[in-house]
């Protein structure tokens, strides 16, 4: 018995042909708004308007105005919309700087009209009256107010924020705390926060087996906020002495529009970052050093963005996806997100690996990759490797459509290396077929390791070798249920090839383990997704194994506090202050040409951390170069009179300004990894201020600045 329609419904006849309801796309709408948004940035406003101005194209205008015509999934949108907001300014900015046009309102002027002229056509397609209706449509369909109303009233919630006020605690113990050799994590606060950590964990793992997408998708947020936060809010700028060279060529690439000579400085061969970055600072109103300051947690979104991606090509459910997502931003201890081209490259490799999965059902989209891959070529050395490697074995296993687009993107980046083999070879193009040799760090001690380092070292072993452990034993389980998905263990473990020919300067192993940690996330979240009970499985979710729940946990909470020790291990020695940065940039703004700066340890001193340092340097391109015979010296004992003889030797004969910085960080340094003997840099000091030839030129409370001053004696009359 057919039930009866109720009022105001009639019967269509089956004669009749229903015409299904075609979406219309937003993305015309998106891309102008963006577009437009850009090209007021250009006006002179405050930094923070002008940011909020750009902004918008970088994240999603952009990618909108590239792919609307596409019928993308949500999660490729996801990870490719960043990715082309990254690649696209790098890619005009390079352009122009070889062409010797950079200019960043052009760049800013032909990323806008390309989402205008974009938004613009579509809108012709589309009257603005039926894009207003569709708008209503889809808000009314999202439900946002009662989405935020089921949030706030959900217990996980409540415990997720209270998790973070207890971090936020965390962070106000540790601010200012006197942090030794064991790191952040062995003070006060960073035993608050790591405790939040885990209750994030525990927080997650509770969502994940209740099937609360949302609130598992706001632990993700809090994991990054937890970890990555205090970066940037215990310090006044960028951690780490290295990323002020990233700093200077960006600078100078701002102020001259141009790129110092390959001699000068070895990333000019490879600008895309650089050049990107300095469009960035000039069209956002931002300082670089403030950029590099909030660099890794922005870098950590779009990252955790691209690997929700790539889980979701190569097939994994949703809560399957959020495993990987949340374990590959627990595990990642490495410390390679600062202010560099490999933070870029990684979340434009992940991405082009997510469309090389895809491309069997995306195929259209699939072309990005090779602008793409023609961006990362640019922008980094290594990553390229990887990427042609991992898509080289997906289009074996018949995961890549068509089987040409590797072979496309292998020419692209033979096209950029090939003329700059020299500069490769430079540094050894193949340095042996040992992984093991290869597989040795640039970093060790002189006189013998701390036992602060013996366990950092010992601890980021662990996290590495729990790593790939658990993915291998992941993929076995996979394996032996029936789902032997060979495309997981070949984007998890082929970064383990680039160890059969390169060591990288003793730093592949961290690149592999980098590389790596995606995948072994992704093959994790495959197989926890299947052990945890609930999903929807009426098996799983009517035994609650409990017990299997809890030890799941507990493993994911020991591996998540061992890699936030190894995160913030080197915390006394890699902060530096905001005076030491002023302090570097006042010597090389005022520095004649033909001045050498030295120093003996990369801990405490920012070296190039503005562009003035391309001036001195074509003078004399090491002319910051640490003095290896004195840290040789003070390794064995004390400095001796020849050290002292020596130094004056080649303050004599430097042609300019001679100076020596001697950081407070040095000494930390010193202590961690056994470089010196213990009082040999207060003896150095010691003996500089009593040297005739030597004076205090400038200084600070953490740092000291000796300059030689030849003083002449009788039997030297000049």
């Amino acid at each position: 018995m057919t039930p009866a329609q109720p009022d105001g419904i009639v019967d269509v006849p089956s004669t009749m042909p229903v015409r299904p309801r075609t979406p219309i796309p937003l993305g015309p709408p998106i891309a102008a708004a963006s577009g437009a948004a850009a090209v007021l940035s250009l006006i002179p406003l405050p930094a923070m308007l002008r940011l909020l101005l750009v902004a918008p194209m970088l994240i999603g205008g952009l990618g909108t105005a590239l792919t609307w015509p596409l019928r993308l999934p949500s999660h490729l949108r996801l990870a490719l919309f960043p990715a082309l907001g990254l690649a696209a300014p790098i890619g005009v900015a390079t352009g122009l700087l070889w062409l010797g046009r950079y200019s960043p309102t052009a760049v800013t002027l032909a990323l806008a009209t390309v989402c205008l002229l974009s938004g613009g056509w579509g809108l012709r397609r589309r009257a603005p009256a039926r894009t207003r209706t569709e708008l209503r449509r889809r808000w009314r369909l999202a439900r946002p107010r009662r989405r935020v109303r089921r949030l706030w009233s959900s217990t996980r919630f409540r415990a997720l924020t209270g998790l973070l006020a207890l971090w936020a605690v965390g962070l106000v113990l540790a601010s200012g705390a006197d942090v030794g050799l064991f790191g952040l994590m062995f003070t006060p606060g960073g035993l608050v926060m790591a405790t939040a950590l885990v209750g994030t964990v525990i927080v997650f793992v509770w969502c994940v087996i209740t099937d609360d997408t949302l609130v598992a998708t706001s632990a993700i947020a809090a994991t990054i906020v937890i970890i990555r936060f205090p970066v940037s809010l215990l310090t006044e700028v960028p951690i780490y002495a290295w990323t002020y060279k990233h700093i200077g060529l960006v600078d100078f690439v701002g102020d001259t529009g141009s790129l110092p000579p390959s001699f000068v400085d070895i990333y000019t061969r490879w600008p895309g970052f650089f050049a990107g970055a300095a469009w960035f600072s000039a069209a956002s109103g931002t300082d670089p050093v403030d950029v590099a300051h909030w660099f890794a947690p922005v870098m950590h979104v779009l990252l955790a963005a691209a690997i929700w991606g790539l889980a979701r090509a190569l097939g994994l459910s949703v809560r399957a996806g959020l495993i990987a997502v949340m374990c590959a931003e627990l595990v990642n201890w490495v410390g390679q997100d600062y202010y560099a081209p490999q933070s870029v490259a990684l979340v434009l490799a992940v991405t082009v690996i997510a469309l090389f999965a895809g491309s069997r059902t995306q195929t259209a989209a699939a072309y990005f990759a090779i602008p793409l891959m023609g961006v990362i070529a640019v922008g980094h050395q290594l990553t390229p490797v990887w990427v042609l490697g991992c898509g080289g074995l997906l289009t074996l296993l018949n995961r890549v459509r068509p089987i040409w687009l590797i072979a496309a993107c292998g020419g692209v980046w033979l096209a950029y290396i090939l003329p700059r083999l020299s500069s490769v070879m430079k540094y050894g193009l193949f340095t042996g077929s040992n992984p093991l040799d290869n597989a040795k760090t640039n970093i060790g001690g002189a006189t013998g390791d701390s036992v602060a380092r013996s366990v950092t070292e010992a601890v980021d072993r662990g996290v590495a070798f729990a790593v790939w452990f658990s993915a291998a034993a992941a993929f076995v389980y996979l394996w032996r249920r029936g789902n032997p998905d060979w495309a997981l263990p070949v984007v998890a473990f082929s970064p383990i090839l680039l160890l059969a020919g390169q060591s990288y300067g003793g730093e592949a192993i961290f690149r592999v383990f980098l590389y790596s940690l995606v995948g072994c996330s992704i093959l994790v979240g495959a197989a926890l997704a299947e052990v945890l009970p609930g999903g929807g499985d009426p098996d799983t979710a009517k035994r609650r194994p409990r017990l299997r729940t809890v030890l799941v946990t507990g493993a994911i909470g020991v591996v998540a506090v061992g890699a936030f020790h190894g995160y913030y291990s080197g915390w006394a020695y890699n902060v530096i202050t905001r005076s030491q940065v002023t302090l570097s940039q006042q010597m090389l703004a005022e520095a004649e040409p033909s001045t050498v700066i030295v120093r003996m340890a990369p801990a405490g001193w920012p070296e190039r951390p503005s562009g003035d340092y391309v001036r001195i340097a074509e003078a004399n391109p090491g002319y910051d170069r640490p003095l290896v015979f004195l840290r040789n010296s003070l390794s064995r004992g004390f400095p001796t009179d020849e050290d002292i003889d020596f130094l004056n030797n080649l303050g004599r004969f430097a042609g300019g300004g001679f100076y020596m910085v001697l950081p407070r960080q040095m000494s930390i340094y010193s202590d961690y990894f056994g470089y010196f003997r213990s009082g040999a840099i207060e003896s150095l000091v010691e003996r500089l201020d009593e040297e005739p030839n030597w004076r205090r030129d400038r200084s600070d409370p953490d740092t000291i600045v000796f300059r030689y001053e030849h003083v002449p004696t009788e039997s030297e009359p000049w």
